[in-house]
């Protein structure tokens, strides 16, 4: 015999899960778009230094 509150506190937490997995992946994405930026920002500025020095050697 399934308990009566068994089953919508399972949708409770399972919910709950939900939102929080979810949650947490929006925040990985951010993240992760982030540090990406900071990537190409980097790269890009080591781009600019470095073009500008191996040109007037």
């Amino acid at each position: 015999p399934v308990r009566p509150y068994a089953i919508p506190l399972y949708h409770l937490m399972k919910y709950l899960y939900d939102l929080m997995l979810h949650d947490l992946m929006k925040h990985l994405y951010d993240l992760m778009l982030y540090h990406l930026m900071v990537c190409l920002m980097d790269y890009h500025h080591n781009i600019t230094f470095y073009i500008p020095t191996s040109t007037s050697s």
